[in-house]
């Protein structure tokens, strides 16, 4: 008799561990990419709200294998390792976004930024080209007058700030 409960015990969680994970494997299909996406996405946000840069991490490296030809998990990623500090991983996740979306004006904001506080003049001269193309198409965001390095850029600031303020640029 022991030994016919020992069987079905074994045989009765084997099936309850089998359909827990069939249900867990279907309502996971029930989403579509984009859904995915957006669930890591909006995950990912959160934790770096917090302050959590590792949990996002891995929240933006799921959107990412999700939906591998969209943008904005790549920028995100580079958020976060921005946060961690991480700048040798900052960079391509930048650049992967900004390959993927040129357009993507914060992701150019971000690069930008990044590149101009670099310590090698060639990247900083990378980063003030990269500020005033993006102050080329959108003068009046504020983030992309913010990004402009204070190096050679800061007439650049300057004219678009008395731009957007219909003045006349003064001497720098």
């Amino acid at each position: 008799m022991k030994r016919f409960q020992k069987n079905w015990m074994q045989r009765s969680s084997g099936y309850g561990t089998g359909l827990l994970l069939a249900a867990l494997f279907f309502s996971a299909c029930g989403l579509t990419p984009e859904a995915k996406e957006a669930k890591f996405l909006e995950a990912g946000r959160q934790y770096m709200a917090k302050k959590d840069y590792a949990r996002a991490l891995i929240d933006f490296q799921n959107a990412a294998r999700v939906k591998k030809g969209d943008a904005e998990p790549y920028y995100q990623l580079g958020l976060a390792y921005f946060g961690l500090s991480d700048y040798r991983m900052c960079y391509p996740a930048l650049r992967r976004a900004l390959e993927l979306n040129p357009s993507h004006l914060q992701a150019q904001i971000r690069m930008a930024e990044f590149l101009g506080a670099a310590s090698t003049r060639k990247y900083v001269q990378e980063g003030e080209a990269k500020a005033r193309q993006v102050l080329a198409t959108h003068p009046d965001d504020a983030d992309a007058l913010n990004a402009t390095p204070n190096i050679s850029g800061h007439r650049v600031i300057l004219r678009s700030v008395n731009n957007a303020l219909g003045t006349q640029t003064g001497n720098c």
